[in-house]
């Protein structure tokens, strides 16, 4: 997870960075990724109107399906989610539960890769189906980039949310 985590910081401080994979996708024939895919998805029906294709619905194959709960529980991935922030939507990184103890021994480690800040939230319930956090960026170049809910005696009371620095924009290098 660490090592993922690293990978995933630099391409989202650096948007530069992810330019690798995406070269690399690029440079993939037509047949090598349909078959990458093909190894995920089971089933797909698609509608074609003139020239545009429209999926209609996919079936992962169960092994997949299987799989990625089975990462997720064991925090070997994590999950994309969208949240609201200030009333416009973001997408942010949720991991499986940790303990505090486990927060605490993964970020030290995370820090002494990369400068990351970390604070924790609490969840103020809306209704039985919405929860709130209360966040304050600790630091005006940082970035949302994980949130981690803390298990505290069975129950999810807190998040832990983990920042990351993002570089400025260079103002010299934009046309205006």
């Amino acid at each position: 997870m660490l090592k993922r985590d690293i990978e995933s910081i630099k391409c989202f401080a650096n948007p530069f960075y992810q330019l690798i994979f995406q070269t690399k996708w690029n440079e993939m024939s037509v047949t090598e990724k349909q078959d990458l895919m093909m190894s995920y998805i089971d089933t797909i029906e698609v509608i074609k109107k003139d020239k545009y294709i429209k999926i209609k619905h996919i079936s992962f194959r169960k092994t997949f399906i299987e799989e990625y709960a089975n990462l997720f529980a064991n925090k070997g991935i994590n999950k994309a989610v969208e949240i609201t922030k200030n009333n416009a939507p973001i997408n942010i990184e949720v991991s499986a539960p940790m303990t505090r103890e486990e927060i605490k021994s993964y970020i030290r480690k995370l820090q002494l890769n990369y400068p990351i800040d970390y604070q924790e939230l609490r969840k103020e319930q809306i209704n039985d189906k919405q929860f709130m956090l209360k966040y304050i960026k600790g630091n005006y170049f940082n970035e949302p980039f994980k949130l981690i809910p803390i298990i505290d005696k069975f129950k999810i009371t807190h998040y832990g949310l983990i920042e990351v620095p993002v570089s400025p924009i260079n103002i010299a290098n934009i046309n205006i």
